[in-house]
């Protein structure tokens, strides 16, 4: 070994080792599979290959699995043909995530400027090596400095375009990135957690025998007739671009672009699986991301999975729930009391009435309201499917119907993706597929008949009007239960419980709460159970987003909602003075959109009479941005930026929601219970906080209605 050199240390051996997927270091380097990338320039191109390719079969001789395999082959070959295939590389990654304007200029004159400072080392410093040296150091940093500023400028406006969504959100999204933190669970620790939930390894499945002839079931002309142009067309539409593709890599873009021979093809697969009641096998594999939610990184039940269907699956099933939903609407079959995933309901439906069934309840001296809000143990994943395939028979779905969802389901299994590894397969014994727009109408149907499970016992609940009575609210897995006494909750937890045993379900008591809603007067003691376990009672809990206080008033709500608008301002302002943007547009479109939508969650319903709390959010969050002391007057804030008050954008909500009512029909729960708010108004004595209808009436008023 030559020991002569300029450094005064000694040598040394070194050794060097490959870093872990899971090294805390980080990876240096990522192989990345090849993957199909769409061109809207090359429509014309791809759909010339396609339809030359697809011409030349004939779709009536092959099963569902061959021509959903020749489709995918022709789909790989056009794209590769049309350069819209990308393939297998490895992507180094460095050390400036924190730097995306560090870009292969800059890369190139570091490199440069290292090469010239060796030579320098090399030629026993030499002054020309070291003029050299110093040249190319000063344009690597000057690069640097236009890269930056030239980077920060384009983000600048994308910012100030406000009317374009998309870039203002990825300009956002760019600001405010941390990075991703290190995965810290393993994936040992994430096979042991679902083979504890999916006992059956994949391929451990029955074989389901399909749906037989037409002859052997009945056919249902709303459920079972051959798929249209028409449904396919309209399922496409609904589809949207830049999603992400399942494990066959060919996101919605490609079919949303097919030739007509394409449409044709695929309405020819989709009916021969309706007819057959089978699916492509390769349909049922599924790729699972797990999301950190909150809690201990590394406990793998505090992650949430995304799951990554087959497009043409997804498109399949689309085409199912259009037909399901005109099916159960013209049967009635869910009950008035689910408004979850259901067209024009949401979150607001449940809140609206449950703070209108507690506020007509507990008017009354001496009245109280029991409410208990039921948690179920991971609902969605402990569905039985026996279960929701009797469920679906006995509300009157038809069996070829049935056949082909269980076709779905028994071929389905997903692997879990931690860091670059993934984990065996694991067959989806039970549970609902996430990501699939057909899941949550099944959940819904799956808990369609607890209304009457609960009446054929005897059991009543709250009254609107002394005609209606509810004694639960659902969105989804959320529920509430509601009585006028503790011995009538205590009755209802149990028929729940006895429900859950039928049904396969869990209730999941320690989440569970139980409030007891009285206007004045000390909480009276009561002990609550379900399944054997105690129900906590509670003063206070939030429930979709709203926080309901026994006092029926949301004075909590409010506090909390300026806690969020404190700390949303606190996170989103460092993207003002990241971006060093001076447009008061751009400061306006950040509040409205993540602020603002923060701290009036739903205020529509609950903020009328706390607007002024309300408002501090606004007030302060712009005193911080300017740097402007805390006596300012508010009303100078507004003027200057031209803000409006909070109170202006709970007033519109108001109004807005008041139309929804209007244009609903006399049965729904909503409508029934302003009309009894509405009746009670007229009363003398009314506390506006408690009548949402006196809280409207006096804006009308105040409008000069």
């Amino acid at each position: 070994m030559e020991l002569d050199s300029f450094s005064d240390h000694l040598p040394c051996l070194l050794s060097s080792s490959q870093l872990s997927p899971n090294s805390s270091m980080g990876v240096k380097s990522l192989f990345m599979e090849g993957k199909l990338k769409w061109d809207a320039g090359k429509v014309r191109s791809f759909q010339a290959c396609l339809s030359s390719s697809l011409k030349s079969l004939a779709a009536e001789t092959f099963s569902a699995g061959a021509m959903y395999q020749f489709l995918k082959n022709a789909i790989s070959e056009a794209c590769k043909v049309c350069e819209m295939w990308r393939p297998p590389t490895t992507r180094h990654i460095d050390n400036y995530r924190n730097c995306p304007w560090f870009d292969s200029d800059c890369k190139r004159l570091k490199y440069e400027s290292r090469n010239r400072y060796r030579k320098f080392k090399r030629s026993h410093y030499n002054v020309d090596h070291l003029n050299a040296y110093l040249a190319k150091k000063n344009d690597y940093k000057a690069c640097l400095r236009l890269k930056k500023r030239t980077y920060y400028e384009r983000l600048r406006e994308d910012l100030a375009r406000c009317n374009d969504s998309k870039g203002f959100w990825s300009a956002v999204n760019k600001l405010r990135s941390n990075g991703r933190p290190a995965c810290k669970i393993t994936v040992e620790a994430v096979e042991n957690f679902f083979s504890d939930i999916y006992p059956c390894a994949a391929g451990e499945a029955a074989v389901h025998q399909g749906c037989g002839t037409s002859a052997e079931h009945p056919f249902d002309p709303l459920l079972d007739s051959p798929i249209t142009k028409a449904e396919l067309e309209t399922a496409l539409k609904a589809c949207k671009n830049g999603k992400s593709a399942g494990e066959d890599g060919i996101g919605y873009e490609f079919y949303r672009n097919m030739p007509p021979e394409g449409v044709t093809f695929i309405l020819s697969l989709f009916n021969k699986i309706l007819e057959a009641g089978c699916v492509p096998a390769e349909w049922g594999s599924i790729k699972t991301f797990l999301l950190f939610k909150k809690g201990d990184p590394s406990n793998v039940a505090n992650y949430r999975g995304i799951s990554l269907l087959n497009c043409l699956a997804k498109i399949f099933t689309r085409i199912l729930y259009e037909r399901l939903v005109v099916f159960v609407d013209s049967k009635s079959l869910i009950p008035e009391t689910q408004n979850g995933f259901r067209k024009g309901r949401g979150c607001a439906d449940n809140v609206f009435v449950l703070s209108s069934l507690v506020n007509i309840n507990t008017r009354l001296k001496r009245r109280k309201v029991f409410c208990a809000f039921v948690d179920f143990f991971r609902a969605f994943d402990a569905v039985s499917h026996p279960v929701l395939w009797g469920k679906l028979e006995w509300l009157g779905v038809s069996p070829r119907f049935i056949s082909v969802i269980r076709a779905l389901y028994e071929g389905a299994s997903f692997s879990v993706r931690v860091g670059a590894a993934s984990t065996r397969p694991f067959r989806l014994s039970q549970g609902i597929l996430q990501g699939d727009i057909l899941s949550p109408l099944l959940f819904a149907l799956l808990l369609a008949d607890f209304d009457e499970f609960v009446a054929a016992r005897g059991i009543g609940g709250l009254s609107i009007d002394g005609r209606t009575e509810v004694t639960s609210l659902f969105y989804a897995d959320d529920c509430c239960l509601l009585a006028d006494s503790g011995p009538g909750l205590q009755r209802l937890l149990n028929v729940l419980q006895e429900y859950c045993e039928v049904n396969r379900l869990k209730v999941n008591s320690a989440k569970s709460k139980v409030v007891i809603f009285q206007r004045r007067g000390r909480q009276p003691r009561a002990r609550f159970s379900c399944g054997g376990e105690a129900v906590e009672v509670v003063k206070s809990f939030v429930y979709l987003g709203v926080t309901f206080s026994r006092s029926g008033v949301f004075t909590i709500q409010t506090n909390a909602s300026v806690k969020k608008g404190t700390v949303a301002y606190n996170s989103v302002w460092p993207v003002v003075y990241k971006s060093q943007s001076n447009s008061p547009r751009c400061w306006k479109s950040l509040y409205t959109s993540i602020i603002r939508s923060t701290t009036l969650y739903l205020a529509e319903l609950w903020g009328f009479p706390n607007c002024d709390l309300l408002e501090r959010v606004q007030v302060r969050a712009f005193k911080a941005l300017l740097h402007l002391p805390s006596y300012t007057p508010d009303y100078a804030v507004r003027y200057e930026l031209g803000l409006p008050h909070s109170r202006l954008h709970v007033v519109k909500g108001m109004l807005r929601w008041w139309c929804k009512l209007l244009a609903m029909g006399e049965d729904r729960l909503p409508r029934r219970c302003f009309n009894r708010l509405l009746g009670l108004a007229a009363d003398p004595g009314q506390d506006m906080r408690y009548n949402w209808a006196l809280q409207l009436q006096s804006v009308l008023d105040g409008l000069g209605s």
